[in-house]
């Protein structure tokens, strides 16, 4: 039985295991997590608990010795942090041996309960320790970003946890880093989350948060009036193409009843769309996500087709040709207009 589920773990991890685009890719782990899947527990335990933060961070400097206790300023979404450092500075922070579901431009199954995971300990956390690879000098990965191992002191506790492995045992990510010093702790929380079947590890577990197929059809009018209550959900909706920023449109639905114009940001990233031509009218289907630096709310994933999850098209023109006629405006209400014509979001 054991060898069997060793079998299963290599075809499974040889099938989804990819490179995250950093350092810390997920490939190159399969022998040394296969022969932690027969010890593995077959029912749920809290490994995290068995790893200790031992290191010293007093008086250390993450950039010098490689730890340090710093400030959070924000959680961007599972594996990525903005941290302040001691002397003030600020700096970018991918999880080390981690790589959670998208949520911010592109949206995947657990992409949104990964990034609640992590904010949620995060922000309620009264410290936060980051350490990094192999306990020497700060290194950063291919995007810039510094790569480490995230430590937080819950409410209430006195010993830290490592949120990166903490993120495996989960099943929010699959586990990589292994040639980093906690490789056989992720080696281990990630065989008991693959035999348990653990969200990203079983196709069958659906993500409660995750719209599979189209969204829910709303105005853009209800989308608008009721943000709060739209935020990280799947929505449809119709409007018309007024203004484009690089790839990013800015739409518009005019309520017949009120005449009122309702406006949104289409967040489209590095993609580029020709459905989101001027004077178009489509039918959009995305992810309401609100933007933490500015506060602003826009429409992210609206990829034409999925490989992995097939889905109906998240874009199609309903009309093409409609003249679209600025928005004439005071100076003074400049302040809340992104672009002429279109209403800040």
């Amino acid at each position: 039985m054991k060898k069997l589920i060793i079998l299963i773990f290599i075809i499974v991890v040889s099938v989804f295991m990819v490179s995250c685009g950093e350092s810390n890719s997920l490939d190159s782990s399969i022998d040394t997590v296969s022969s932690s899947v027969s010890e593995a527990p077959t029912k749920f335990v809290d490994l995290v608990s068995n790893y200790k933060l031992l290191l010293d961070f007093n008086e250390k400097t993450f950039i010098s010795d490689g730890i340090e206790e710093v400030k959070l300023d924000m959680a961007i979404d599972g594996d990525t942090i903005h941290v302040f450092l001691k002397n003030k500075d600020e700096i970018d922070i991918r999880f080390l041996g981690v790589d959670t579901p998208e949520s911010t431009a592109h949206v995947d199954p657990w992409g949104v309960e990964a990034s609640s995971f992590t904010k949620d300990k995060l922000y309620n956390a009264t410290s936060i320790v980051i350490e990094s690879a192999d306990g020497g000098p700060a290194q950063k990965g291919s995007n810039g970003r510094y790569l480490a191992f995230v430590w937080y002191l819950a409410k209430g506790s006195n010993e830290y946890r490592n949120l990166n492995l903490e993120l495996v045992q989960e099943g929010y990510s699959r586990a990589g880093g292994l040639d980093t010093k906690y490789a056989d702790a992720l080696s281990t929380v990630f065989a008991q989350a693959l035999i348990n079947n653990v969200k990203v590890n079983n196709s069958n577990d659906k993500d409660p948060n995750y719209v599979y197929g189209a969204g829910t059809s709303v105005t853009l009018k209800e989308l608008k009036t009721n943000l709060d209550e739209y935020v990280d959900k799947k929505v449809t909706f119709e409007a018309t193409v007024q203004a484009k920023y690089y790839n990013d449109a800015f739409v518009k639905y005019t309520d017949l009843e009120t005449n009122l114009d309702y406006y949104i940001m289409i967040f489209c990233y590095q993609t580029q769309y020709s459905e989101l031509t001027i004077g178009n009218r489509v039918r959009i289907t995305g992810y309401l996500k609100k933007y933490d630096v500015t506060g602003a709310y826009q429409i992210t994933d609206i990829k034409k087709y999925q490989s992995l999850f097939p889905e109906p098209d998240q874009l199609t023109v309903l009309e093409t040709g409609i003249k679209v006629d600025p928005v004439i405006i005071n100076a003074s209400e400049l302040g809340v207009w992104l672009y002429p014509g279109i209403e800040a979001c």
